[in-house]
């Protein structure tokens, strides 16, 4: 009898363990989903805002000043090594620290996005900017949702395959880069290659495209993956790695809605 009631106790802890698993296994996906949903709503608000003063502040008709493409672009740049830098240390430094570069991260990305978002609404009558803009940027929140979906539910032996395959894509892409570059410098001395760039450049954000929508599979496979290490552990480091790995999809996240824009606005004509 004595034994029985043990057995019976030890299965009600194993229960009780497994319940606690899975509300602790979800629990890390929706806070990291979470950090990164917040932060792309804010990065979206705040490149509005921008646009808005921007725009405003502007004489309509005068097309788009020469400065703010670039700009925009080095400033989306400069943000996104910023990210990769922080993120390489993330376990390494405070809190504080991680609060102040996610902050600077994020004001850089609204003002690149800001100033982008205004130079397209200048370079298009009537709506088709602020079109091309929610567009691109529902389109990143639709993959973001696609990549949670296949990544939860992805098996070892596919996520396997797809580490190589993100690899493969990986090599394929540092090529494709070293090539426009060799025919963009040729270009500064000559014409002859520049309907050649044009369509290595295309290929260029298309291979980027993929490497980051595959690149948020990974994370949200890796989420899965390490539920059971992290489940049981401290609210504190469970934070931590909700953090990291949130901060991780933002950048994807981001990275995926800045090509997914930029191949918008090259097929809409705007080079």
């Amino acid at each position: 009898m004595s034994q029985d009631y043990s057995v019976n106790n030890n299965v009600g802890e194993v229960t009780t363990v497994r319940k606690q698993f899975r509300t602790n296994q979800m629990s890390l996906l929706s806070k990291a989903t979470m950090i990164a949903g917040a932060g792309f709503i804010i990065i979206g608000v705040l490149a509005t805002l921008v646009s808005m003063l921007i725009w405003n502040s502007l004489e309509q008709g005068n097309g788009v000043p020469g400065w703010m493409w670039p700009v925009a672009i080095i400033a989306i740049l400069v943000s996104q090594i910023m990210a990769m830098v922080a993120f390489a240390r993330i376990e390494k430094v405070s809190k504080v620290t991680i609060a102040i570069l996610f902050t600077l991260y994020t004001i850089g990305y609204a003002l690149g996005f800001g100033i982008l978002f205004a130079a397209i609404q200048l370079s298009y009558r009537g709506s088709t900017g602020t079109y091309l803009i929610t567009l691109a940027f529902a389109a990143g929140g639709l993959a973001f949702l696609v990549a949670g979906l296949i990544g939860y539910k992805m098996s070892d032996k596919a996520a396997m395959s797809m580490m190589k395959f993100i690899g493969m894509l990986s090599i394929g892409f540092f090529i494709v880069f070293m090539i426009f570059m060799a025919l963009f410098f040729v270009s500064l001395f000559t014409s002859v290659f520049t309907n050649i760039i044009d369509k290595f450049w295309i290929l260029l954000i298309a291979l980027s495209t993929l490497l980051f929508f595959f690149y948020m599979i990974f994370d949200f496979t890796i989420i899965n993956r390490i539920q059971a290490f992290v489940d049981l552990a401290e609210p504190k480091i469970a934070w931590n790695f909700a953090l990291m790995f949130g901060f991780k999809l933002l950048m994807d996240l981001v990275g995926l809605v800045w090509n997914i824009l930029i191949l918008m606005l090259r097929f809409s004509g705007n080079k």
